[in-house]
């Protein structure tokens, strides 16, 4: 199921929240389907790097402008026409 984060406000006005003190981190559970609040979540160590890839995916981050709406609309149509038998 293709995921994405609509963050409400345009980048310019990140600076003036909390957005730039957050902390990466990966959010997991053995159980597929779990609910959010039940999911586990650690900090991602930058200088990991990739060693553990290939357990986590990055979700992507759009905002309402026009340009990240028409990137995702435009992704989510390849991926549709590519799973479509």
């Amino acid at each position: 199921m293709p995921t994405v984060v609509w963050q409400m406000l345009p980048p310019w006005m990140w600076e003036r929240t909390a957005l730039g003190r957050g902390t990466a981190v990966s959010a997991c559970n053995s159980i597929p389907g779990v609910a959010n609040q039940r999911l586990l979540s650690r900090p991602i160590d930058q200088e990991m790097g990739l060693e553990r890839s290939l357990d986590r995916f990055p979700v992507p981050i759009v905002t309402s402008e026009p340009d990240d709406l028409r990137n995702w609309a435009a992704m989510l149509a390849v991926a549709v026409s590519l799973f479509q038998c």
